[in-house]
């Protein structure tokens, strides 16, 4: 017989609850990744990032810099982003870029924060004989209508070909299937109700759920102030950078301007100097401006116009130009956009001159005509599209202008481009320069591009041409990158793993995978220095095979983790000689590897077999695996071979007739 309370107030069915519980913990688990993510950089299983692999093997898909970077850039990724989306359609204008700082309270916090709250009083309810409050069942629902909103946008998103978010998608369609649960729950528990009907406000359970919301939201709240704080402060330190090369490039340039012979450029720019082929404003100018760019990059399209309000308010005193740079992997038009602007100019100056007027006037001034509706239009057209318009920008012959931007002088003209983008280790757009200067810190900053040529004109440099602006071409700045990185705590080392001194000034530790085509180039390179360089050399496993490396998005080396193994397994019989002897067979072995290839070579190498084979199955050799794998996650590798000299990782370690990382060695043995 129910008692009158369970008349009044029936509990909700412990399978409701059960299935609950289960829905908020997967929404509370991949809502937690992405907070993990956004913090740390590290990138989860299912996202990519941008940064490049340099020489090796990339691990992950090009797409983000962290599995949450791209959510925060989104206008529904954030209480910051939203409020100025809305500003903007009020405003009747373009959503401006949402910058990091703008993007304050991330949907990924905010989403923690909820389903904390949601798990804390879910608990609180299941210990009161499960009896749900009326206020419980209207914070449900509303959480409901947030994650149907952003599963309509991901799901929007996905038909339009920019993919999705894993963890977003795991995390609302866990909210629903608590919410879901809750509502088939109450429903079978007033079915079984015989007397009046009373819900109560369910004050424990949304005591717990504030308690949980609050101190959440103040724990990412605190990590968030700091990691903004970093963000900013290494950003500022790079803007401080630019400005004080600026004023070091106009005292070099005020020198060389007083010289009365100047030798000619011989730089892979050619003998215009660093300077695009078209140009806004004087040739001569204090303050010239290069951009690297794509029409369809939203940064480059944002200090682009930034960049027309320095040269509005300047006048003659400025000057820009651009070089091309599509990354197509990213944007689809991008090359095509290129091509129509550099066809433009083909054109304009060939009936200039055909007519006796002037070619390279004609040619400039076709290209920026078609170089701002190509920003305008963000790079996107169609062929219909383009034909439509190109009357407009003087064009009448169409398919002549098609004719000539799918032909062979364009290509060659933004391949060039690109080619010197590569010449000064660009990976990403826009690069900036003011005065041969790279303009860095843009990032967190967005006036980096107009503080910078600020700076340049405070500097009062002589009115020059280009050919004295000398930017750092990417061997040295390569190596700049590894003297600015900041020094990392890296994992322990194991006797076994190490070659060389151990007080070697210089300390060498590389991730890889025996069958990585790379890492077997850079074990070559850095163990040929040991016989003539201070170093000490540590080797670490970062198996590209999910069975052991089970983060991995797929198997890239399916032998990574029997090689890892039997390079362990040897350490354990033969100690540091042991392990390097393996290591130096695996490596000159890895194409047909395999496990009787593998028995055979320990065997040749002088190992007793069934020794080996036990070693190679023990869990010490599994375990030590997992620990240089863990290791490797822990700094955030995204790519092997990973290489760090002294606690800095170097981003880029060889390039065509340069080696870089002998460079580096080199300084590093001078300046411990």
């Amino acid at each position: 017989m129910p008692t009158a309370e369970h008349q009044r107030h029936p509990p909700l069915p412990l399978w409701a609850f059960l299935l609950g519980l289960i829905g908020l913990v997967v929404a509370l688990a991949s809502a937690s990744s992405l907070v993990y993510s956004h913090f740390t950089g590290t990138v989860l299983p299912g996202c990519g990032t941008g940064q490049a692999a340099g020489s090796g093997t990339a691990l992950v898909a090009a797409t983000a810099t962290s599995s949450c970077a791209n959510n925060l850039a989104h206008p529904m990724g954030s209480l910051g982003g939203a409020w100025m989306s809305v500003r903007a359609l009020a405003q009747g204008q373009e959503l401006p870029r949402i910058r990091p700082k703008d993007a304050f309270w991330p949907v990924s916090h905010l989403g923690v924060a909820f389903f904390a709250a949601a798990l804390a009083g879910w608990l609180i309810i299941g210990l009161i004989g499960r009896r749900v409050g009326w206020s419980i069942v209207w914070l449900a629902r509303l959480g409901m209508l947030m994650s149907a909103a952003y599963l309509a946008t991901i799901i929007h998103g996905f038909s339009s070909g920019k993919g999705y978010c894993p963890y977003c998608l795991a995390s609302h369609l866990g909210n629903l299937f608590f919410w879901a649960s809750l509502e088939i729950g109450m429903l079978a528990s007033r079915s079984s109700l015989t007397g009046p009907f009373r819900r109560s406000l369910g004050l424990p359970a949304l005591v717990a759920g504030l308690i949980a919301f609050t101190g959440s939201s103040g724990a990412m709240g605190m990590l968030e102030a700091a990691h903004m704080a970093e963000m900013e402060a290494k950003d500022r330190a790079e803007s401080e950078r630019t400005e004080r090369e600026i004023r070091e490039q106009a005292e070099k340039a005020r020198a060389s301007a007083e010289q009365a012979q100047k030798q000619e450029a011989k730089e892979p720019w050619g003998s215009n100097g660093f300077r695009g082929r078209y140009l806004l404003g004087p040739e001569k100018t204090p303050v010239r401006i290069v951009m690297f760019t794509g029409y369809q990059c939203p940064d480059c399209r944002f200090f682009e116009t930034q960049a027309e309000q320095i040269l509005a308010k300047h006048g003659e005193k400025v000057s820009m130009s651009v070089f091309h740079f599509p990354m197509e992997a990213l944007h689809a038009n991008a090359m095509w956009a290129a091509r129509a602007a550099e066809a433009a100019a083909i054109i304009a100056g060939s009936k200039a001159a055909l007519e006796g007027q002037d070619e390279k006037k004609a040619a400039n001034d076709a290209f920026w005509k078609t170089h701002k509706w190509l920003f305008e239009v963000k790079g996107s057209f169609t062929r219909d599209e383009l034909m439509a318009k190109l009357p407009t920008l003087g064009f009448t012959d169409t398919e002549g202008f098609f004719k000539v931007m799918t032909g062979g002088r364009t290509e060659q003209v933004v391949k060039a481009d690109h080619s010197l983008g590569d010449d000064l280790g660009l990976y990403f757009t826009p690069m900036m320069f003011v005065n041969g200067v790279e303009v860095r810190g843009w990032r967190t900053n967005p006036n980096a591009l107009s503080q910078a040529a600020e700076a340049a004109l405070a500097a009062n440099p002589p009115v020059a041409d280009a050919k004295g602006d000398k930017p750092v071409l990417a061997s040295q700045k390569y190596f700049e990158d590894w003297t600015n990185e900041p020094k990392r705590t890296l994992p322990d080392s194991k006797p076994d793993r190490t070659q060389g001194p151990k007080d070697a000034p210089v300390q060498v530790m590389v991730f890889g995978d025996y069958n990585e085509p790379n890492t077997k180039k850079l074990d070559a390179l850095v163990r040929g220095m040991l016989k003539s360089k201070p170093i000490r050399y540590e080797f670490r496993h970062y198996p590209g095979a999910k069975e052991c490396n089970p983060s991995l998005p797929k198997d890239f080396f399916v032998n990574g983790c029997l090689t890892a193994k039997a390079a362990e397994a040897a350490g354990r019989l033969g100690g540091a000689e042991g392990f390097w002897k393996m290591h130096e067979f695996l490596f000159e072995n890895s194409e047909g590897i395999s496990q009787a290839r593998v028995r055979l070579g320990a065997k040749t190498l002088g190992f007793d077999a069934a020794a080996f084979d036990a070693a190679f199955a023990s869990g010490e050799v599994g375990v030590a695996v997992q620990n240089d794998v863990m290791a490797g996650q822990g700094v955030g590798l995204r790519a092997i071979p990973t290489i760090y000299v002294n606690g800095k990782f170097v981003e880029r370690w060889d390039r065509k007739d340069d080696n870089i990382l002998e460079r580096i060695i080199d300084h590093a043995a001078k300046n411990p």
